[in-house]
């Protein structure tokens, strides 16, 4: 997936045009269409799947994007020890 940072700071992603990233779904090869939309309050993700001779549309959302919106927030007691923590185990 490339992300790309929009004027307002929020970021988008998709994944890399081509129809290279191939999914098998239900006995039947697809290649994924994969959006993203985040910022510091909200959340937006949308996958749908095509068939990669025809492009016809298989699965996925049939009524748009899967919207969160932030209700708190939990990173605010990550200290430097947690992310040395982090950093040590991978």
């Amino acid at each position: 997936m490339v992300f790309r940072q929009k004027e307002d700071g929020s970021f988008r992603g998709e994944v890399e045009p081509g129809c290279k990233c191939l999914i098998p779904r239900d006995g039947q090869l697809t290649y994924l269409v994969s959006e993203v939309d985040f910022g510091k309050d909200h959340w937006l993700s949308r996958d749908r799947g095509f068939d990669p001779s025809t492009h016809a549309y298989l699965w996925g959302s049939e009524h748009g994007p899967l919207r969160f919106s932030r209700s708190h927030r939990y990173g605010d007691h990550l200290d430097k020890a947690w992310l040395q923590n982090i950093h040590e185990i991978s």
